[in-house]
């Protein structure tokens, strides 16, 4: 993923006042990568089936939305700016390109982000990222809300595995963690703090009961390590990212327990 790229204007300008560090890609190109993220075990299935199923995902438009004359949406990249049409084929193109190097993976890491999840009526695509409000007041039947439950979220999940058995390699290694990033909002009638456990507590119990389901899938406690770590040395000032250095104790210790000491080569489990 080294020779990634996507223009910075095919980004919302909300992303790209976030991430000032867009503007500074040869020093923080992991940052522009970003627009890959999948949040949701359904968003990630989505995306898979797009690579390994395009039969199932034959979606009108490629799954973009037109919000406007020549105005066009992909709610299946993260942080995607309003395109005209030709500009949001192209951006799908790049986003296309990438995804399809996951067939040449030995090993596959899913972090697991949220529960939370919207679905395009008219294409059963699942959103990667909530609809804009005005779209949803423009097309009030065309977007709806559901908050997956234990058994939607893992199934899910076991579609993603089937697939990268089937297609890419019978005994692939996968790795899963829980992102210790909380919700931002909640679609939820309920306190965002309650939301936000019940999603982090079942993503992390699907993950725990599919690695002992599985002899070559494990599961990396990272969302453990950052929760039960001292707050005040662990976030940032906004309290829902981790600080660069927890970051970097996180993956120092993911390669002590999963390279070898050449650091070339995946062990198949760290249990």
């Amino acid at each position: 993923m080294k020779d990634f790229k996507y223009p910075q204007q095919y980004y919302s300008p909300y992303h790209i006042g976030l991430h000032a560090d867009l503007k500074n890609a040869e020093r923080y190109p992991f940052v522009k990568r970003t627009v890959l993220n999948k949040y949701s075990t359904h968003s990630m299935l989505n995306e898979l089936e797009r690579i390994f199923q395009p039969e199932k995902f034959s979606l009108s438009e490629r799954g973009l939305i037109e919000v406007g004359p020549d105005a066009w949406q992909d709610c299946q990249a993260n942080h995607s700016a309003v395109l005209s049409k030709n500009d949001a084929n192209a951006a799908r193109d790049i986003l296309d390109k990438a995804a399809y190097k996951i067939k040449e993976a030995d090993v596959v890491i899913f972090t697991l982000g949220l529960t939370e999840v919207w679905k395009d009526n008219e294409t059963g695509l699942i959103l990667n990222h909530p609809p804009n409000k005005r779209y949803i007041e423009k097309m009030p039947k065309r977007f709806s809300f559901f908050n997956s439950t234990f058994s939607k979220t893992k199934k899910a999940l076991l579609d993603c595995i089937q697939l990268l058995e089937n297609f890419v390699k019978p005994d692939i290694k996968i790795i899963l963690t829980v992102s210790p990033v909380p919700l931002g909002m909640t679609f939820n009638q309920e306190d965002i703090i309650v939301a936000n456990n019940y999603s982090k507590s079942q993503l992390v119990t699907v993950a725990r009961e599919i690695c002992s389901e599985f002899k070559n899938v494990d599961y990396y406690p990272s969302y453990e390590i950052v929760m039960n770590s001292p707050f005040q040395s662990t976030w940032k000032e906004d309290r829902s990212h981790p600080k660069l250095d927890v970051i970097e104790a996180v993956i120092e210790r993911f390669i002590k327990l999963y390279f070898d000491d050449n650091q070339n080569t995946v062990l198949y489990s760290a249990k």
